[in-house]
């Protein structure tokens, strides 16, 4: 396992209590242990859920497709879910010139 970091923030805000589950680093199958291991938090507590990343230095399908997977499974759950995809402008790149349908900023 290399380079993962997760973090999890509660923001009660007006709109409700929310929270930003942020995956930073290598996110690629070799650290798909741990990145489901982090969905674990406390996330289904919350109406509002955001997916964030950023200073991403890996990614690959395997995420996106447990990132994908995962907003759909609160979508079902009824909660509000955002997504946050930062990534160097070389990532970015790969990702939309493979063709991988992910919705990017």
């Amino acid at each position: 396992m290399e380079d993962f970091k997760f973090i999890s923030q509660i923001n009660d805000d007006p709109q409700g209590c929310s929270i930003h589950m942020i995956f930073e680093g290598m996110l690629t199958l070799q650290n798909a242990p741990l990145i489901k291991e982090s969905l674990k938090e406390p996330s289904q507590e919350y109406q509002n859920v955001d997916l964030i990343t950023k200073d991403v230095t890996g990614i690959d399908v395997s995420f996106l497709n447990i990132l994908k997977s995962f907003k759909e499974y609160l979508e079902t759950r009824g909660k509000k879910v955002n997504l946050k995809i930062e990534l160097p402008y070389n990532l970015n790149r790969i990702i939309s010139e493979t063709g991988i349908s992910f919705p990017m900023p």
